[in-house]
């Protein structure tokens, strides 16, 4: 049986919707009990919404499907980071990722359009 890339795609997409449900029932019922839970859940409907323009490539402007989905996926990520900081009460880092952010858009930008190559901006991610 050979499964089709979209095929994978829309199942990835389907579970990760399921868990994005999960995330707002578990955040629903213990966000006072248990800080960073909202920032999980943004993580999930970020990297849902990058999914879903990563499966739009070809279909929507490029800037959409390269950039801000990488950017929605990285942003994700920081944003798990905050969620465990803020659950074990650590300082967060907001600067440090702020700069992060900046740095991966310019040069994410900067790979797609003024030197189209796609090694450095998989590097880059």
């Amino acid at each position: 049986m050979n499964l089709d890339l979209r095929t994978i795609f829309f199942i990835y997409t389907f579970t990760n919707a399921a868990g994005i449900i999960v995330i707002a029932s578990l955040w629903h019922t213990n966000r006072k009990k248990y800080n960073g839970l909202a920032f999980v859940l943004a993580d999930f409907i970020l990297q849902l919404f990058a999914l879903i323009l990563v499966m739009l490539r070809g279909q929507i402007p490029d800037f959409l499907s390269i950039v801000l989905s990488n950017l929605f996926s990285l942003g994700g990520t920081i944003l798990i980071l905050f969620a465990l900081e803020k659950f074990f009460e650590q300082k967060p880092t907001i600067k440090l990722n702020t700069a992060l952010i900046i740095i991966f858009l310019s040069s994410q930008i900067w790979f797609t359009y003024f030197i189209p190559n796609l090694p450095f901006r998989n590097l880059n991610i």
